[in-house]
């Protein structure tokens, strides 16, 4: 399924480099084929994750199509109404809230790559189209703030990694629409928020953790790994994560939305997941020289890159 990497790729920058409707609606079609293959294996869920997914693509997309057809078809139709279905469509498309749910349904019964597609790369496209008709601040302000706060209060209470994993790319989701306010800031936010998610699926996947519960089972260089990627997908100091959600804050106070600023901030629900590595007790487990040096590199990497940017800024 490594060959469908490609469709999947051109497809998105075709999307991100086009300024012609038609062109993002093709190119968020091939999009959809190259990444329904690649939710292919032996097991039933993964024929439901497929259905899911091809289905809601499927309704964003002939409510995209709608959209385009009756401004064509009807040229005195009223803009507005127009710029609201099309941001309905991609609404639907990235799981933004209240059409998130078959997000979180498909993704807990997902292996990690796939996890990682869905959140990052999969949402280019989509992103992409949005930036292109976020005009009312208002509009887009509260899509994000839906986004925050379903996203936080969703991943409260859930033993399941993969749906934690799932409501946080919702919450940061919220970001990421009003980033595409600014020229180019959404790319920088998606970009560091896809660091910090490869690294947390990249070790879920190479330990097979899907649950919470078996983070308590890890050794002590596990707990600090974990805690610390983490915290560096929550934003918080003095991780990569944090430059992010610095970069969004000082962009929302720059165009007067310091109450928006404040009801994001939300990342409580990330302690979740490391209150059970920090407080259980521990079980020694060896680990190979190659994990131990994941881990290590992964680690400082979350802490470090940021430091040097702060440097570079200062500089």
């Amino acid at each position: 399924m490594k060959i469908m990497f490609i469709p999947l790729t051109m497809s998105s920058i075709m999307v991100m480099s086009s300024n012609n409707w038609v062109s993002m609606w093709i190119g968020m079609e091939i999009n959809m084929v190259g990444f329904v293959p690649m939710m292919k294996s032996k097991t039933k869920e993964s024929s439901k994750s497929m259905t899911i997914y091809f289905l809601a693509q499927s309704m964003g997309s002939s409510l995209f199509l709608y959209a385009l057809l009756s401004q064509w078809l009807y040229p005195l139709y009223n803009q507005s109404m127009m710029t609201s279905l099309v941001m309905m469509s991609m609404m639907i498309k990235m799981g933004v809230p209240p059409m998130h749910a078959w997000m979180v349904s498909m993704m807990k019964t997902m292996d990690w790559t796939q996890c990682f597609i869905l959140m990052t790369w999969q949402k280019l496209a989509p992103l992409a189209v949005m930036f292109q008709i976020s005009e009312s601040i208002n509009n887009t302000c509260l899509m994000g703030i839906m986004c925050s706060i379903t996203g936080s209060i969703g991943g409260l209470n859930q033993t399941s990694l993969r749906k934690i994993m799932a409501y946080s790319s919702i919450s940061h989701m919220g970001w990421m629409l009003i980033m595409t306010l600014s020229e180019n800031k959404w790319l920088v936010y998606i970009t560091l928020y896809s660091a910090a998610t490869f690294m947390l699926c990249y070790l879920f996947n190479k330990e097979s953790i899907f649950f919470i519960n078996q983070l308590s089972m890890k050794s002590k260089l596990n707990k600090i790994s974990f805690a610390t990627m983490i915290m560096n997908l929550g934003g918080l100091p003095p991780t990569m994560g944090f430059m992010m959600k610095w970069i969004s804050i000082q962009f929302m106070i720059e165009m007067s939305m310091t109450v928006t600023a404040t009801l994001m901030i939300m990342t409580w629900f990330y302690m979740n997941m490391t209150y059970p590595m920090l407080t259980m007790s521990m079980k020694s487990m060896k680990i190979s020289s190659k994990l131990e040096m994941d881990y290590s590199v992964m680690t400082v990497a979350s802490i470090s890159i940021p430091l040097v940017l702060t440097i570079n800024k200062l500089i």
